[in-house]
C-alpha cells in the first residue's frame, strides 16, 4: 500500500529539485570563477546554463523519486542497519550514474572526445565535483529527516523565522487514543506492548493520505492537525476510518503477534490558537490555546457516550457537504476548565471510501 499522498510526493520532488538546481548552479559559479580543468574545457555561459538546467532538473528527478521510494517501502519498523544499509546501496548506485552521466556530459555536451574514460576520472576536478555532489545528497537526506521530525514544510518556516513570534491561526486537532491501554498491557507485558505502540503508529501514517499533520506523540496517544478548511473536515474524518479500516486489514497480524486487534478513539475540536518555536536547546514548534485542551476532554468522554469517533458543534458546522458520514447529537457537555458547555457529536460512517 502506498503510504505517501500525492501531494507529499510533489512535495519531496520538487524540494530536491530546487535543492539540486542551486547545487549546480553554485558549483557551476565556483568552477567558472575561479577553477579550470586539466583537459583546458571552457563551456559557454549558454552552454553553462542549459547544463545547470539539465542536470539539476534530472538528478532531482532521480534524487526527489527515490526519497519517495524509500519513504514507502519503509515505512514499517526495521532496523537502523537495515535502512542505512539499503540508503549506502542506493547512494552508491547513484554516485556511479553521477560518474556515467559526467562522462557523457564531458563527451556529447561540450564535445569533448579526447579524454578517455580513465583520464576524464584522473582530472582533480572531478573527484572534487563528486565529493560535492556526495555532499549534497546527504544534505538533502538530512533536510528530508528534518522535515520528517519537526512536520512538513516547517523546516522552511523555522529557518525563516516564520514562528519566533507567536502568530493567531485557526486548526483543526484530532486526539487519538488507544482504547483499554492498561488491560492490554497487562496482558502483554511492557515490551510487547512497546512494540504495539510501534506497529499503530507505523500504519498510522496512511493518514498521511489526508494531509494530516502528527504533532505530537504522548504515550499511547497521538495529536493530529490540519489547518482550518471545509476539505480538511473532511480528511480529518476520512483519516480516522482509513487509520481503522488499515488496522482492520492487519488483523490476523495484530492477533498473532499480541492477541488482540488495537482500537483507537478520537476526539476532534476547531478553533483558534497560537503557534510559536520554544526550547533553547531542543527546539520544536508548538502550538497553544483552549482548542487543544478542548479537543482532549472531547476524546475523554469517548468512552462515556459510548462513541469511538466525537466532535465538538465548532467543528461540525463547518461541514457543510456531510457525504460519507452522519453525525448523531450527544448534548451539551461541562468539560474541565471551560465554563460554557460544548455540544457534542458522534460521527459515523454511512459508506465506505
Amino acid at each position: 500500500m502506498k503510504m505517501l499522498s500525492g501531494k507529499h510526493r510533489r512535495i519531496i520532488i520538487r524540494d530536491h529539485l530546487i535543492g539540486w538546481t542551486v547545487a549546480f548552479a553554485l558549483f557551476m559559479l565556483v568552477r567558472r570563477v575561479g577553477t579550470r580543468e586539466l583537459s583546458g574545457l571552457e563551456a559557454s555561459f549558454t552552454t553553462t546554463v542549459i547544463t545547470l538546467f539539465v542536470f539539476g532538473t534530472l538528478f532531482g528527478l532521480i534524487s526527489g523519486f527515490a526519497t519517495s521510494f524509500f519513504s514507502e517501502q519503509f515505512y514499517k519498523r526495521t532496523s537502523l542497519k537495515k535502512f542505512l544499509t539499503a540508503r549506502g546501496l542506493f547512494t552508491l548506485v547513484f554516485v556511479l550514474a553521477i560518474f556515467l552521466l559526467t562522462f557523457i556530459a564531458q563527451q556529447q555536451v561540450f564535445e569533448e572526445r579526447s579524454l578517455t574514460l580513465v583520464e576524464f576520472f584522473a582530472q582533480p576536478v572531478i573527484g572534487v565535483m563528486l565529493l560535492y555532489l556526495v555532499i549534497v545528497d546527504a544534505a538533502l537526506s538530512i533536510f528530508a529527516q528534518l522535515s520528517l521530525m519537526i512536520g512538513r514544510g516547517n523546516v522552511y518556516k523555522l529557518i525563516m523565522g516564520q514562528f519566533y513570534e507567536p502568530k493567531e491561526g485557526v486548526r483543526i486537532f484530532m486526539f487519538l487514543d488507544l482504547k483499554s491501554s492498561t488491560t492490554i498491557a497487562e496482558k502483554i507485558g511492557h515490551l510487547g506492548y512497546s512494540k504495539l505502540i510501534q506497529d499503530c503508529f507505523n500504519d498510522l501514517a496512511v493518514m498521511e493520505m489526508y494531509d494530516s499533520e502528527v504533532y505530537q506523540y504522548v504515550g499511547d496517544e497521538v495529536v493530529l492537525s490540519w489547518p482550518s478548511n471545509e476539505l480538511n473536515r473532511l480528511n480529518c474524518l476520512k483519516a480516522y476510518y482509513a487509520f481503522m479500516d488499515l488496522i482492520k486489514q492487519r488483523e490476523d497480524y495484530y492477533l498473532d503477534n499480541y492477541d488482540c486487534l488495537p482500537f483507537f478513539k478520537a476526539g476532534v475540536h476547531e478553533g483558534k490558537i497560537t503557534v510559536s518555536e520554544v526550547g533553547k536547546y531542543k527546539r520544536e514548534i508548538a502550538y497553544h490555546g483552549d482548542t487543544i485542551n478542548t479537543a482532549s476532554r472531547v476524546q475523554g468522554l469517548c468512552n462515556e457516550l459510548e462513541s469511538p469517533l466525537l466532535i465538538s458543534d465548532e467543528f461540525k458546522r463547518g461541514i457543510s457537504d456531510e457525504g460519507s458520514f452522519s453525525f448523531i447529537p450527544k448534548g451539551s457537555h461541562h468539560l474541565k476548565g471551560k465554563e460554557n458547555a460544548v455540544e457534542l457529536w458522534s460521527v459515523k460512517r454511512t459508506q465506505e471510501g
